[in-house]
């Protein structure tokens, strides 16, 4: 079983609300308490989050449908400042979709 890593800071926001996010962290995108989608970023979660609303695939088409944004949650896991927060990232990133298994990773893993 994959240990998750302690983050520097949890933040819990919804999508629509993206101000005072970390710049490294690994990001959650869960539904009415269901987690659809885990993913990393380690210069800028926001923007990160903003691709997925626009770029061409199930995550985006999905997100540019929702109409009632008030049960997407964002949970953000900040990385802990260190040398290797790539690392850190990629685990705590691994960890996570083997704890859940998001709908939209497990698409991208078939």
């Amino acid at each position: 079983m994959n240990k998750l890593p302690v983050p520097a800071r949890f933040t819990r926001t919804t999508i629509a609300e993206l101000d005072n996010l970390p710049n490294a962290g690994v990001y959650i995108i869960a539904y009415l308490g269901c987690v659809l989608y885990v993913g990393k970023s380690g210069c800028d979660v926001c923007g990160r989050l903003r691709l997925h609303l626009t770029k061409p695939s199930q995550l985006g088409a999905w997100l540019r449908r929702v109409e009632d944004w008030g049960n997407v949650r964002l949970d953000v896991l900040e990385a802990p400042f260190s040398d290797d927060f790539q690392v850190w990232l990629t685990k705590a990133e691994d960890a996570l979709i083997h704890r859940f298994k998001p709908l939209f990773n497990m698409q991208l893993m078939a």
